[in-house]
């Protein structure tokens, strides 16, 4: 009967036989009936088809060749939610806030609903085909047309249903359609996983949806009740926490609230109306050690509803645990320096090194990572020899004393030697406590300019380590400072070796902030898009390598990968560095009797002076964020696959002298170590001048005039070129 519908619709029947053709208004009233019940039926389909674990019957590719809806005048209407009178009484199902009416943007939501469904049931057809099921190529070729249709899909979504946390005005239609969003992710995941007999695919997080769709059943339940909650509202919650019981017990203790927040949930949708998971959640419940109420058991003299397949006994994502241990939420204060030596307090290195990092030029934030090593380090005998081994390096070779560096160097070696012991430690058990330390010795390597087989050491166990510990474990106060502090190298250490890591996956972007997500900064927003980058690099060599009968349909696929990283590039300049709150950068004249080098153009390729202005900015987290987004913009026209959009294909030298021109700003504004954040950028603009040009004399002068000045070789291989380190 549907599939009859749906021809009738796409295909309308001619007026065969009767005397009287009805009125145009008839028919249009009548055809929209007709496409609202097929489209209701369709998403009733899709939605059945993922709560049991089974293909759709209907191919919702015919969704396609359907006109639009005509009526969209309830798109417009006020909405206020139904009051049930049984439990007008019940505080714990009544909100606490009044509701006011909304506009209910019911169409439009119904779209959405409509095409997200289309975009599973077209995915689930498409791993299903013969041969598809058991070949690595075919699954990747299916997931990577359903993430651009995913996100696609998202980016198309109007404004009121776009946000992802969803004021308390949202009606829970809204709520439920970001809820089905996130589970079609997770059940994504899952499809490929179970069905590809062979090594698994490398899997993107599930941990972020899970939480987001915690975080918005709470926000359906604070308003409104569960106990009316769709069977796919439901069914979002319960996938949650599969994914959620799937972590281990240290990384649940950061999740604990939320743990218990989406039991009282599930509670509240399967006690009134899904009876068909009771039975899963029982079992969930008794393996994980929760008390079981009254409600606990199936009601005596009501049907049984069918169990959905894939979730019957057991969790519906093998999520792969991640290992690591979670330290303890302490406060921070970066004001705050603790004392300790021998017995208890810091050693004077340590307090200066500290000193340091939280003198009034430091970047905004970056002294606390160092409180933070020093307050883990009371309980990490490993940490706290690191710490008093790199104090006495670093302020050594700053200061020159060649007696304090020599006392750290003896210490190093030891220190090195406990710490690849640590790492090799086969019980497999990560804490942030070795994370810190092998940063800190990363650090040294990097302030010291030594070579890069050392420092590649360093790097490479820093991303190991941070892998196992897993985002979980940055969601705690001492890990979130570490990651959102590091995070910049890590992907520059990336960008370098041209390949794609882990911190592409989404969990990654997301977990670390799902606290608090307004702290992500300018900076982090920007590297959401940067960390693409590296994949996107590694395609462009493989392409190159290989043979050119195949490479022309890859490199239209690669070019088309790049416009859309140079899209999110300009949207990210437009939406967040052109609108800075703190201000916006301003030019400021060079004069030829300033001691810092002088950067001079060795031609006008846009009618400028040959002395251009220096950039100042409003602070370093903008001046970062401006240099690493002119340096992949040069990254991504030297692939050839971004056209360059002046007419002399000139536009990479213009990014590459707004990199020198923020040079002094950053000497200026920052001390030593934070010098590193201006190290790639320089090299990639150093790398873009032509020989003998002034441009790139300024470059090494700027890079020699450091090392005498600050006895220092903070920048010493911008002139060596791409070391496969964070440069």
């Amino acid at each position: 009967m549907v599939i009859e519908l749906n021809r009738k619709l796409i295909r309308p029947d001619s007026n065969s036989g009767n005397s009287v053709a009805p009125s145009l208004i008839d028919k249009d009233v009548k055809d929209e009936a007709l496409r609202r019940l097929y489209l209701g039926a369709i998403s009733i389909d899709v939605s059945i088809s993922l709560f049991l674990g089974r293909k759709p019957y209907f191919d919702a590719d015919d969704l396609d060749h359907l006109p639009p809806l005509l009526d969209t005048y309830e798109e417009m209407e006020d909405w206020v939610p139904y009051s049930d009178p049984q439990f007008q009484d019940d505080e714990f199902h009544t909100s606490n806030k009044p509701y006011g009416p909304c506009v209910v943007h019911s169409v439009s939501t119904f779209e959405a609903r409509v095409q997200l469904l289309r975009i599973w049931s077209k995915f689930q057809r498409m791993f299903d085909r013969d041969g598809q099921r058991n070949h690595p190529t075919g699954a990747e070729e299916a997931e990577a047309e359903f993430n651009s249709e995913v996100l696609q899909w998202k980016s198309s979504l109007p404004a009121h249903l776009r946000s992802e946390s969803h004021s308390h005005s949202a009606p829970p239609h809204q709520i439920d359609l970001m809820m089905a969003f996130h589970a079609v992710k997770i059940i994504r995941q899952s499809v490929i996983n179970q069905s590809y007999q062979g090594p698994l695919l490398e899997r993107t997080g599930c941990i972020a949806d899970a939480i987001a769709i915690t975080d918005l059943a709470k926000t359906y339940r604070d308003n409104f009740t569960l106990k009316q909650a769709t069977l796919l509202t439901s069914f979002s919650i319960y996938l949650a926490l599969s994914v959620i019981a799937e972590t281990d017990l240290s990384q649940q203790t950061v999740l604990k609230h939320r743990i218990e927040l989406i039991y009282s949930a599930l509670d509240e949708a399967v006690n009134s109306s899904v009876y068909s998971l009771k039975e899963p959640l029982r079992l969930l419940k008794q393996r994980d050690g929760y008390t079981l109420g009254q409600n606990g058991e199936p009601e005596p003299g009501r049907t049984t509803m069918p169990t959905p397949v894939s979730i019957s006994t057991m969790h519906y994502m093998p999520l792969e645990s991640q290992r690591g241990s979670i330290e303890q939420d302490r406060s921070l204060h970066a004001g705050h320096i603790p004392q300790f030596n021998d017995n208890g307090d810091t050693d004077d290195s340590i307090d200066r090194m500290v000193e340091l990092f939280s003198q009034r030029k430091a970047p905004r934030g970056s002294s606390i990572w160092m409180c933070s090593a020093i307050e883990l380090s009371r309980s990490n005998p490993l940490l706290r020899d690191a710490l008093q081994t790199v104090s006495k390096l670093i302020l050594g070779k700053i200061f020159n004393d060649s007696r304090m560096e020599q006392l750290g160097q003896d210490n190093y070696v030891r220190v090195l030697a406990n710490v690849n012991e640590a790492i090799n430690d086969s019980t497999g058990q990560t804490s942030l406590g070795l994370l810190f330390t092998v940063i800190l010795l990363a650090t040294v390597e990097l302030c010291r300019g030594k070579e890069k087989s050392s420092i590649i050491y360093h790097w490479v166990a820093s991303f190991t380590l941070l892998e196992r510990c897993g985002p979980l474990s940055c969601m705690s106060a001492h890990g979130h400072v570490l990651f959102s502090e590091h995070r910049l190298y890590w992907i520059t250490w990336a960008l370098n070796t041209r390949s794609s890591t882990f911190l592409s996956q989404e969990q990654w972007k997301s977990i670390p902030w799902i606290s608090n997500p307004s702290n992500k900064d300018i900076l982090h927003l920007l590297l959401d898009t940067v960390v693409e980058v590296p994949a996107f690099l590694q395609e462009v060599d493989k392409c190159m390598a290989g043979d050119n009968a195949s490479s022309a349909p890859r490199k239209k696929a690669l070019a088309l990968w790049a416009l859309s990283l140079q899209n999110k590039l300009l949207g990210w300049k437009k939406d967040h560095a052109d609108t800075y709150p703190r201000g916006q950068p301003h030019e400021e004249e060079q004069l030829d009797t300033d001691y810092f080098p002088i950067f001079r153009l060795s031609y006008s390729a846009r009618n400028d002076p040959d002395l251009p202005t220096n950039i100042i900015y409003p602070d370093l987290v903008l001046a970062t964020s401006i240099c690493l987004y002119h340096a992949v913009q040069i990254i991504l026209m030297n692939t050839t696959l971004v056209p360059d959009p002046s007419s002399q294909g000139t536009s990479r030298i213009f990014h590459a002298w707004d990199i020198c021109r923020s040079v002094k700003y950053f000497v200026e504004a920052t001390t030593t170590p934070f010098l590193l954040q201006l190290k790639n950028p320089l090299r990639i603009a150093y790398e873009t001048f032509g020989e003998g040009s002034s441009e790139k004399r300024f470059v090494e002068d700027v890079v020699h005039h450091l090392n005498r000045q600050r006895n220092i070789e903070v920048l010493c291989t911008v002139l060596r070129g791409p070391t496969g380190v964070p440069n």
